[in-house]
């Protein structure tokens, strides 16, 4: 059995033989090598990342002693492991399972214990030094271990340390030699460390960043170092100080260099500091992340650090950058892999941020833990400010046996006993990314009450630099009055999660707020299809200057890939591996799927952050604003076009909009007198890229705006007619018109059957729909409508009337609609009308129940026989569109397939539905169909899938989807609104279909494509 000093219990033991956090950096050989080469590449760096030999043990019980010694053989208990890579992503080997867990500890909440069946493991790895490296200090980096481990190098004991997202260092020198060496590492799934990591993510373990060694010079050499600027003048006069931590009798030379590669000033440390002025400088934004490259030569060693200079400063509410009153246009980002798990290779990470840029993002907030340290220098050279939260978050201390308390969450917050443990994430994280321009607010973690020990926090980070800006949600003025005690002083801005709108109003004009301003680190619940009110909250965002922005929750579902056995992968969530406790489908919130394709709700950010205003002042003109704060629209054209009733009457370009920072400008687009528009006509501008970017080649679509133009309506067409042949039976009626029959079954009160010719177009009966598979944002209806059944209603028939003259047949049906125990959901009267044109008119009308205030859909629901498979519509599209969540979408003629209409949640739920359509039509290979509009209603929402909203329901994961063959096509009055229910707010009241009286008709022609133009009919 291993004995080993139980730190992994103790909160007062953090680090054993640690070195103290300092800035990161890479020390190269020259300063050709610095600006040329990856860290990689430096003479001083030596990846030690690959396979590694592990062993596994459900208990840290049952480790044997030894492993570490210099001469262990293995034996064959050991298999090879990726590093980095969490252990439980080795699927095939049974190392535990994935865990996905919201806020509950999966453990008994009793700190600083953990439980005596702590799993873990052992990692071994052989590596090489020569002479050279031994002639230099060598220091040992872990980037991400999870959650702590204890370190041997050679069979001698080097240290402990925990704290799973921050870099442990050891210097490793007297216990290294020349040739073969020994890493031993043993790590522990828990520690006391982990009550303060309960962040909401799956709970994965082992070695999931780099490893690396750097060999440092022992003749001199920078140990840390703080770059700090000051702008005077009206920012035309700076001041660069650098604050040097020297091993060794040296000094250090420096080079300044600008953005523009002009030499600015070059000298020679004095007594550990540089001191640096120069005019004019040239500041670094988001809109434009410029540069200065600062050299640090000392020996033979060279440090590169690219220096931005900005002005970041809080004056009546109100957030400044460089004197602008900027908007945080942000998104909450998790290191998430769906196969390496909390490892997320640097290629990955870029590509992540590249897709930030092809969004409009300008910020992200690192939730909940700082990131790999060179994200950092990514985010300063593309332009991403950033929220850098400290890896804190006590969140399964909200819950107790008795209910939440405030006093409960903050209970290690105010425990003196943790105060280190505290302050030392706060430490780790500033002292690392000091030097990183692209940082704007330190975050001292998330949702872990707040207390004693997040003010010491506060106060460490304000005793390095008093002009930095601290923020912590849980320190708002809400929890403030619960706490019943001052704990705003520990934030710097009013930051909040999920408040409405309304809400928002309420804070902005509150004095409670003490003119901090006002931040969203959390809003816009991205989970699922949604969401569905980021435009509404941007308007709030846009007409007041103390409202700085937000960070949409959250970038990517997260979500465990497990090979499918045809070369793809099935997406996994909380419970699929048995785990517990768990939290289902909670991680899959994202504005991206597991594999980074964009979610629509992506999609519509992305026009919401769209960096510019358009509005429509006639005469074929358009006024355009730069919401810009620091950089024109030079390299942004506009790509146009003019349709009626989806035809192409004109297009053109714009080739650039000229446009300064904040400026507005009317352009002229078409000339109206040249044109004569005749049916719907929408101007849609494409705004793109003209130059190439690193994220996206020139040409790409940044954003658009549509507009409805004023037009001559499409002149209608009266249908060829034929005689109606009526014949009734004592349960059925049957109506011919030309070539199209119709069959009703009177004793259900159902149209059961449509035929063009010999084709038959229904395979059910057209039924009344009011239930949609529920959507992840209907969590503040589902309780409810699931305990009325709403999957299960059924129609039943009271009632039935048919009147048959020359002109038309008229078969009126009195019903409710219900299931077992409870009163109807619906009651009143559907009337199906056939008319000499082959058409049939459903119209529904009638009262929901008084105690149902919110309606998931209302409409009817037809499903057609196998072979329906061609899908056009005149709306919204081309990708799914609601109520409040359409601004990405236009108006157009679209068409497409039954199947490829649909979106694939990795949980199923509600999609692909498009708002706003004038007509919809359904046919087969022969171009036979339907087509469908609203007859006393200007628009309607339109669906066709190979899937019923209760198989949608039913099923657990899209893998697990298996397509109907028949197509159903749904044709809806309304649909209840999106908005970001799931962890926010429910939709605006304006959104949702509270409607309790309704009357309302399709038109449901049976017809060949060739034959009918929609527009006219």
């Amino acid at each position: 059995m291993l004995s080993i000093p139980k730190y992994y219990e103790d909160p007062k033991t953090l680090h054993v033989g640690c070195e103290e956090p300092h800035s990161y950096f890479i020390p190269f050989l020259n300063e050709e090598n610095a600006l040329t080469k990856s860290r990689e590449e430096s003479k001083y760096f030596q990846l030690l990342n690959g396979e590694w030999d592990f062993r596994f043990y459900n208990s840290i019980i049952d480790v044997e002693d030894g492993f570490y010694a210099e001469d262990y053989e293995l034996d064959g208990n050991y298999n090879k492991i990726k590093v980095p890579m969490n252990w439980q992503m080795d699927l095939d080997k049974g190392y535990d399972v994935p865990n996905y867990t919201n806020q509950r500890y999966p453990y008994p909440c009793d700190p600083p214990y953990v439980p005596d069946d702590n799993p873990c493991g052992i990692y071994l790895r052989d590596f090489e030094l020569d002479e050279n490296s031994m002639n230099r200090d060598l220091f040992l980096n872990f980037e991400g271990v999870d959650s702590c481990f204890y370190l041997w190098i050679n069979g001698k004991f080097v240290g402990y340390s925990q704290v799973s997202h921050m870099t442990s260092e050891f210097n490793i020198t007297e216990f290294s030699h020349v040739g073969v060496n020994r890493i031993a590492l043993l790590v522990l799934k828990w520690c006391d460390g982990s009550y303060l990591e309960d962040q909401d993510m799956w709970r994965l373990s082992g070695i999931f960043r780099d490893v690396y060694i750097l060999k440092r010079s022992r003749r001199g050499r920078i140990k840390d170092f703080y770059v700090t600027t000051e702008l005077k003048k009206k920012f035309t006069k700076c001041i660069v100080n650098v604050d040097l931590d020297i091993i060794g009798d040296r000094n250090v030379t420096y080079r300044l260099v600008s953005p523009h590669g002009e030499n600015i000033d070059a000298g020679e440390s004095s007594n550990g500091k540089i001191k640096i002025k120069f005019d004019n400088p040239i500041l670094w934004s988001d809109e434009a992340p410029l540069l200065y490259d600062l050299f640090l030569d000392v020996s033979d060693e060279v440090v590169l650090v690219k220096l931005g200079i900005k002005d970041l400063t809080i004056s009546r509410s109100v957030l400044y950058l460089n004197g602008q009153k900027i908007k945080i246009k942000g998104v909450n980002r998790h290191d998430s892999h769906p196969i390496y798990g909390h490892t997320t290779p640097i290629e990955h990470v870029l590509e992540d941020l590249y897709i930030f840029k092809r969004h409009n993002v300008n910020a992200v907030r690192t939730s909940h833990y700082p990131n790999d340290p060179r994200f950092l220098e990514m985010c300063d050279q593309l332009g991403l400010m950033v929220i850098d939260e400290s890896d804190l978050e006590a969140h399964g201390f909200s819950s107790s046996i008795d209910g939440f308390h405030f006093e409960n969450w903050s209970l290690l917050s105010n425990d003196p006993n943790w105060k280190d443990a505290y302050v030392d994430r706060a430490k780790r994280m500033f002292e690392r990314d000091k030097n990183h321009v692209s940082v704007i607010f330190w975050s001292l973690g998330n949702e872990s009450g707040c207390g004693d020990n997040h003010q010491a926090m506060y106060d460490y980070i304000k005793s390095r630099n008093s002009n930095v800006i601290v923020h912590y949600e849980n320190a708002n003025y809400r929890y403030a009055e619960m706490a019943g005690k001052n704990i705003g002083t520990s934030s710097d801005v009013e930051s909040w999660m999920y408040p409405s709108i309304d809400k928002c109003k309420e804070i902005l004009s509150s004095k409670k707020r003490k003119n901090k301003p006002l931040y969203l680190c959390e809003y816009c619940h991205a989970m699922g299809n949604g969401p569905g009110d980021i435009g509404d909250y941007w308007e709030l965002i846009e007409s007041d200057d103390k409202f700085c922005g937000g960070c949409i929750w959250e970038y990517t579902d997260h979500s465990v890939a497990v090979p499918d056995g045809n070369g793809g992968y099935k997406y996994t969530y909380g419970g699929d591996f048995g785990d517990l406790p768990n939290d289902g489908n909670f991680c899959v919130d994202g504005l991206v799927y597991p594999d980074r394709t964009p979610h629509t709700g992506f999609e519509e950010a992305k026009i919401v952050y769209q960096p510019f205003f358009a509005e429509y002042s006639g005469n074929g003109n358009v006024i355009i604003k730069n919401r810009n704060f620091f950089v024109g629209l030079d390299d942004v054209g506009i790509k146009w076009d003019i349709k009626s009733d989806g035809k192409l009457i004109a297009s053109g370009e714009v080739s650039g909009l000229m446009l300064m920072p904040r400026e507005r400008k009317e352009f002229s687009i078409f000339d109206p007198k040249a044109y004569s528009f005749s049916g719907e006509t929408y101007l849609t501008l494409r705004f793109v890229n003209r130059t190439d970017k690193l994220w996206a080649k020139a040409g790409y679509e940044i954003g658009l705006k549509q507009f409805k133009l004023d037009s001559i309506p499409t002149a209608k067409v009266n249908l060829p007619t034929a005689a109606i042949v009526f014949d009734e039976s004592e349960r059925y009626v049957e109506i011919t018109v030309g070539t199209v029959k119709y069959v009703f079954d009177k004793a259900y009160g159902k149209l059961i059957k449509m035929n063009f010719g010999s084709t038959e177009l229904l395979s059910q009966p057209v039924e009344l729909n009011l239930f949609r598979a529920y959507i992840d944002n209907d969590s503040y209806h589902r309780q409810k409508w699931e305990q009325i059944g709403m999957e299960r209603l059924k129609q039943k028939c009271r009632s039935l009337t048919v009147e048959k003259t020359d002109e038309k047949v008229v078969i009126t049906v009195n019903m409710s609609f219900g299931t077992y125990e409870l009163e109807p959901v619906f009651a009143g009267k559907i009337v199906y009308t056939f008319l000499p044109d082959s058409s049939v008119l459903i119209n529904v009308n009638g009262e929901s129940s008084k105690s149902l205030d919110t309606l998931p859909r209302m409409g009817i629901q037809l499903i057609m026989p196998e072979g329906f498979e061609s899908y056009e519509y005149y709306g919204y599209g081309p990708k799914e569109s609601y109520i409040d969540k359409k601004r990405y979408t236009t108006v157009d003629l679209y068409k497409t397939t039954v199947t490829d209409n649909f979106e694939h949640y990795v949980r199923p739920q509600e999609n692909s539905s498009h708002y706003a359509v004038k007509w919809a039509r359904v046919f087969n290979a022969d171009g036979i169909g339907l087509l469908c509009r609203g007859e006393n209603i200007s628009d309607f929402s339109s669906n066709a899938q190979h899937f019923t909203p209760q198989l949608l329901r039913e099923t657990k994961h899209d893998y697990e989807l298996v397509p109907m063959k028949e197509t159903v096509l749904s044709l809806d009055f309304k649909q209840n609104g999106i908005g970001s229910g799931s962890c926010g707010p429910d939709a605006a009241d304006k959104y949702r279909l509270t409607d309790k009286k309704f009357d309302f008709t399709f038109k449901i022609l049976p017809a060949k494509v060739d034959d009918i133009d929609p527009f006219t009919v």
